[in-house]
C-alpha cells in the first residue's frame, strides 16, 4: 500500500499551490516528500487509518483509506516531510 500512498502525495505535491514559490526543482522536492510520506505510511500508516476509521464521529466510512487523509498524525508527517525536504531544492539566487 506505501506506493499508491507515495503516487497519491507526489501527485497533491506536485499540484500544490502552496508550496514554496523559491523551490527550483518541483520534481525531486516532490519526490522526496512523497517518499518520506509513504515511509511514515509503512511504519504506522495502517494504524492511523483505522483509528480514523473506528472514530464513531466519522460515521463509519465505507473506506478505510479516506479517513488516512483526515488523520492529523498522518497529516502532520507531510508537513514535517516538506520542512525536511524543502532546503535541498530551493534556488539559493533567492537568498542573496
Amino acid at each position: 500500500m506505501e506506493a499508491p500512498v507515495e503516487d497519491i502525495e507526489y501527485v497533491f505535491c506536485i499540484t500544490s499551490r502552496k508550496n514554496d514559490w523559491r523551490i527550483k526543482y518541483p520534481v525531486p522536492f516532490c519526490k522526496c516528500v512523497s517518499r518520506g510520506v509513504a515511509e511514515h505510511f509503512k511504519k504506522n500508516g495502517l494504524e492511523e487509518m483505522m483509528i480514523g476509521w473506528g472514530d464513531p464521529k466519522k460515521n463509519g466510512d465505507a473506506d478505510p483509506t479516506d479517513t488516512l487523509w483526515d488523520n492529523d498524525t498522518f497529516l502532520n508527517s507531510r508537513r514535517v516531510e516538506k520542512e525536511q525536504c524543502v532546503g535541498s531544492y530551493m534556488d539559493p539566487k533567492n537568498f542573496r
